[in-house]
């Protein structure tokens, strides 16, 4: 989100200071801290400026990944590499603009066996999206192919994907700014987490039957706190994903990724919102926003940031 460029500058600072050794560092100490995390390289696609969210693909074996830009951007959707390297410009079918695309998702659609891409145009930064005409919207789309060609796909010559299916949706309670868009693997559940200045933010999920007909309501169950992170933009959640197996959670910060195990003992799925997550401090990032789980395993996951060519991290997992 552009709102907050500012951070970039606040980071560099930041990173200037992170020469001195580790015990003077003013990062709080997280409960899990993570010596695992590999930078695999950078994005090369000149056109990825602001990725703001990103997930493994279902169809090659988690050998490629699914990247967008924040505001300002077409409905584009961008493949590349684990390492980086560019795979190819897709435009959503029948898709004319967007706001402000936050975060991507993949999980179950109509089609059995077939991995769909959730792409979620829902920023909402001045919190004005309240009109019919200007809600906040969830686009689905099967997954695409991307074949060796696709590499000379452009924005001015992108490859066009299946017709998306557009989910238009307001919050029960007002309005509100959200980055972080969450697919079940299993049921198809599409949720969306709030992103709050205070730390206090809202989980709701969609109705289902999902219907692209209508403008739903929101369903709000749960509120996940955020406390005790640096001064500098903290307690902000840019980004989530659901593992593969449905299994646990994962929301981000600027500053951590937190990581929520669904409970034993039949409580459900929607039990894991309010179970105590695990810290993992990530590596620093000029304006991090994606995370998204390896795929098939689920014991790793991906970091991307806001910026041209920025640093794609990949951090693995010990439970």
């Amino acid at each position: 989100m552009r709102v907050l460029a500012p951070i970039a500058l606040g980071v560099s600072l930041l990173l200037s200071v992170l020469v001195v050794p580790a015990q003077s560092q003013k990062r709080p100490a997280a409960s899990t801290a993570s010596p695992h995390a590999v930078e695999l390289g950078h994005l090369q696609d000149s056109a990825i400026t602001e990725s703001s969210g990103v997930v493994a693909s279902r169809r090659v074996g988690g050998q490629l990944l699914w990247t967008h830009n924040d505001s300002g951007d077409g409905p584009f959707v961008y493949a590349l590499r684990p390492n980086g390297a560019k795979l190819g410009t897709f435009r959503l079918g029948g898709v004319q603009t967007v706001t402000d695309c936050e975060d991507i998702a993949i999980g179950l659609g109509p089609q059995a066996q077939v991995p769909y891409l959730y792409l979620g145009d829902i920023g909402d930064n001045n919190s004005v999206r309240t009109a019919a005409s200007h809600v906040c919207t969830v686009y689905r789309v099967p997954e695409p192919e991307v074949s060796p060609g696709a590499r000379t796909s452009t924005q001015a010559h992108p490859i066009l994907t299946a017709t998306a299916e557009a989910f238009r949706y307001v919050y029960p309670d007002g309005p509100h700014n959200a980055e972080s868009l969450l697919v079940h693997p299993r049921t198809g559940c599409i949720y969306v987490v709030a992103k709050n200045p205070n730390g206090r933010d809202g989980v709701y999920v969609f109705p289902v039957p999902l219907d692209p007909r209508r403008v739903v309501v929101l369903k709000k169950i749960a509120t996940i706190v955020i406390s005790g992170e640096p001064n500098l933009y903290p307690n902000l959640i840019t980004g989530g994903d659901i593992a593969p197996d449905g299994s646990h959670v994962l929301l981000r910060t600027y500053w951590y990724a937190y990581e929520f195990a669904v409970p034993a003992g039949g409580a459900g799925f929607d039990g894991v919102w309010h179970a105590k997550p695990r810290r993992i401090l990530t590596p620093l990032q000029a304006q991090g926003e994606g995370i998204g789980y390896a795929y098939p395993q689920g014991n790793a996951f991906y970091l991307t940031s806001e910026g041209a060519h920025t640093s794609l991290y990949k951090v693995s997992l010990t439970r």
